[in-house]
């Protein structure tokens, strides 16, 4: 199962970084 999307938020990450790590968790999914 994937981690609640507000795990991201806990890490200090900026958000094009946050971004480019959802879009790479998209293409993991589908």
């Amino acid at each position: 199962m994937m981690p609640p999307p507000r795990a991201h938020d806990a890490h200090p990450v900026s958000p094009p970084l946050s971004g480019f790590i959802a879009k790479n968790t998209l293409k993991l999914i589908f």
